[in-house]
């Protein structure tokens, strides 16, 4: 059972952050469908697992054409059997590339 992760502060901010952030976006994708994949479900397989007829929610999702909210960002790590955080593994956001070391320093002016 996928444990409750995305609760901490910098996951649920990095699923928040996704929202406003493309690239963030089609990373999670990738991700969703890469995690799928290697369980060997289909998309037809997650979308049952989600209550759903039809799989084109999720085809949407990898294709980072939706952009998921925190909830939904659990309730798929529940249908894939995985931890929130693998979903959003390599996902980075414009606050995320703040935390490199030396970017948003600023030098003191003599």
């Amino acid at each position: 059972m996928p444990s409750r992760e995305i609760f901490h502060p910098c996951n649920y901010l990095t699923a928040l952050l996704l929202m406003a952030h493309p690239s963030g976006v089609k990373r999670f994708g990738e991700n969703v469908k890469r995690i799928r994949e290697a369980r060997g479900l289909s998309q037809e397989d997650v979308a049952r697992r989600l209550g759903r007829k039809r799989q084109g929610n999720l085809s949407r999702l990898e294709n980072g054409d939706e952009v998921p909210s925190p909830k939904r960002i659990r309730v798929l790590a529940v249908a894939l059997e995985c931890d929130p955080s693998e979903l959003l593994e390599d996902v980075e956001t414009e606050y995320d590339r703040l935390r490199l070391p030396g970017v948003g320093k600023h030098k003191r002016v003599s």
